[in-house]
């Protein structure tokens, strides 16, 4: 481990993003001695999990002209000179986006995604970029290219996907947040594993500017990933700061959902969520439990179609990707290119009918909280749990809470529980469109009454 020579001083490397302001603040360290003890901290840790493909060479150049601006009493923002991780499907200017695909690892992105330009802006540093499945298009984070990525609170099991490399560079203290996206869950589900804490934002809250093709239309947002609840507050404002106001904190009305229809959930997921409404109950909310009132049919026709043709797409657009793509997306992309117009517009304005329905939903119900995740994390080199609570599962069988969110366009935050055994569990808030602040105000609140981050062993 990494310390500092204080005695009783934690190392650097495991400050939160309003620590590390303060830090550079008062001048009792600057970004420089950050980016230092964070690069070795990777060469400590990251052969073993495998969350970064690609590493900054200027990032501690960078660092020293924050050092300049800090002392000089005129820092960009609060946030200038703190380190993150960007997602390897986000363009960062000189970097390479390789989609987690062998033939992009030389797509060097000429321009950032707007995302990234506010964060650059704010003098906030980017470490690196991190490892994804190919495409971004699947519940674990493997790919032959790059390999798989492990979990730091047992290295034997996934981290999940597709954001899978972002949530083991945070949880490792290899990061101190990061951006990730989110398409069907691949912000919250990573977050669950991890015992992180992930935002994803309403649909075109954010805009893709400068992005990859659009082939999830806006069902995939950029969202914030950290290990509190308010570092991720913090970089969303950054984001975002025009949606980040305080609010008062009045008695809301929350429906819980512990299962999906015929779905099989694993029990300590269950009990945690049933945990989770008492403790939300005490904080003074309305507690009931229920299905969920709307049908997800149409998700579930849409979601294997919208993948195929999007995969087609995304290889038109990069045809550089299709040589060296797995067979598997090589055939997704000949079936997606069997779809004509008139499919896809049909299952567009069976989208936006599934919306209404949702927004329907929220007049009736402030918050729905459900778990993020059906499985706890599996073995780090299977494609996914093939069993759930003693029932077979397909490919999705674990995902199914997360995705028609994304559908439905609406926010939604994973919270950090764990079992009897302390693995990590999560569960998410979802809100109304625009509802973010909600989100995170009780996400803070939650926070403030459970025991906080804990590192894993391997941190």
């Amino acid at each position: 481990m990494v310390t500092n020579k204080c005695l009783n001083t934690p190392p650097l490397w495991m400050l939160s993003l309003t620590e590390l302001s303060l830090g550079f603040k008062e001048q009792r360290f600057k970004p420089s001695d950050v980016c230092k003890q964070i690069l070795l901290q990777i060469e400590l840790i990251n052969s073993r999990l495998n969350a970064y493909v690609y590493l900054n060479p200027k990032l501690v150049e960078e660092a020293q002209k924050s050092d300049y601006r800090w002392q000089k009493g005129e820092p960009l923002s609060e946030l200038d000179g703190v380190p993150i991780g960007i997602k390897d499907n986000i363009n960062v200017a000189g970097m390479p986006t390789s989609w987690g695909n062998d033939g992009l690892q030389n797509n060097i992105a000429e321009k950032s995604e707007w995302v990234v330009k506010q964060c650059q802006l704010a003098g906030i540093l980017i470490i690196g970029k991190t490892n994804v499945p190919e495409f971004a298009s699947e519940g674990v984070t493997d790919n032959p290219t790059f390999g798989a990525t492990c979990n730091p609170w047992n290295e034997q099991l996934t981290t999940g996907g597709s954001s899978g490399g972002m949530v083991a560079a945070v949880a490792s203290g290899m990061a101190f947040a990061g951006l990730g996206t989110d398409g069907g869950g691949s912000i919250r589900r990573p977050c669950a594993h991890t015992g992180l804490v992930g935002l994803k934002p309403t649909a075109e809250l954010i805009s893709r500017e400068n992005g990859l093709p659009r082939f999830m239309f806006d069902f995939e947002v950029v969202g914030p990933i950290g290990r509190t609840v308010k570092d991720v507050i913090n970089l969303f404002k950054v984001m975002m700061p025009e949606q980040v106001m305080e609010e008062p904190k009045p008695a809301l009305k929350i429906l819980v959902v512990k299962e999906l229809a015929s779905h099989p959930v694993d029990p300590d997921i269950i009990a945690a969520t049933e945990h989770t409404a008492k403790q939300l109950a005490q904080l003074g909310h309305t507690i009931e439990y229920s299905t969920l009132p709307v049908s997800l049919n149409i998700f579930e026709e849409f979601w294997p179609i919208l993948g195929k043709v999007g995969i087609a797409y995304a290889m038109q657009n990069f045809p550089q990707s299709a040589a060296s793509a797995q067979d598997k997306f090589k055939a997704m992309a000949k079936e997606g290119q069997q779809y004509n117009a008139l499919d896809m517009m049909h299952l567009w304005q069976e989208t936006m009918r599934f919306r209404q329905k949702v927004k329907l939903m929220f007049k009736e119900w402030d918050i729905i909280l459900m778990p993020s995740i059906a499985a706890l994390a599996w073995p780090v080199h299977s494609k996914y749990p093939k069993e759930i609570a003693g029932k077979a599962v397909g490919e999705r069988g674990h995902a199914v809470f997360t995705g028609w969110v994304n559908m439905a366009g609406n926010p939604s935050i994973n919270l950090p529980v764990t079992n009897k055994l302390n693995n990590p569990i999560g569960m998410q808030l979802i809100a109304d469109w625009h509802q973010e602040q909600r989100l995170l105000n009780l996400a803070k609140q939650f926070e403030e009454i459970n025991k906080g981050w804990q590192w894993p062993t391997l941190a």
